[in-house]
């Protein structure tokens, strides 16, 4: 994992101009936790009964409601990206970057 993690920092680091370091202490540690907290998350998020009359029956279903279209900031787009991207795929919604 940490040569993983050093390679997706140096890529960062030529994308963007800031340090290696940042990128790999920073950035890419807290980009993984972001989409694995997400994917947990998924399968947490059940629809549930409301109260209805006795001869009806209501649910809240929750359905993706469309695209999910994202603009990262130049300076800090890895971290930015998991914020919006895991969150939309989590939703059932298609993201675009």
């Amino acid at each position: 994992m940490t040569r993983k993690v050093r390679g997706l920092a140096v890529m960062q680091s030529l994308d963007s101009g800031r340090t290696i370091f940042d990128r790999e202490t920073v950035d890419v540690p807290k980009t993984i936790h972001r989409l694995e907290r997400d994917a947990e998350a998924i399968d947490k998020i059940h629809d549930q009964a409301a109260p209805a009359s006795e001869d009806h029956v209501a649910r809240v279903v929750r359905e993706p409601v469309g695209v999910v279209g994202l603009v990262p900031p130049w300076t800090f787009p890895v971290p930015m990206r998991a914020w919006k991207i895991g969150q939309g795929v989590a939703a059932g919604c298609p993201v675009i970057v």
